[in-house]
């Protein structure tokens, strides 16, 4: 019979981190990707409108969240704890 290896608790936490750490950098891209490009709140060819410089600001404000959490995440208060 072969025995079953089980994984490190602090190896699996920092796969998870990881993984989360991709995952929500894909979704953020992705997002933006189409907001910016398919929507066309990237391009400012016809001048400054409001849905330009709603994309813009949201660009900002969730890029600025995201490295916060990625923070948090890495280096925070949690950062040694396990994640569920």
């Amino acid at each position: 019979m072969v025995e079953e290896e089980k994984m490190d608790a602090a190896t699996l936490a920092f796969l998870r981190k990881i993984m989360r750490t991709l995952f929500l950098g894909f979704a953020w891209m992705m997002a933006m990707v189409i907001l910016g490009i398919f929507m066309q709140g990237g391009y400012v060819a016809s001048g400054w409108g409001w849905w330009n410089v709603f994309f813009y600001i949201l660009l900002t404000a969730s890029l600025y969240l995201l490295l916060k959490h990625y923070y948090s995440l890495w280096y925070g208060t949690n950062a040694n704890k396990p994640i569920k």
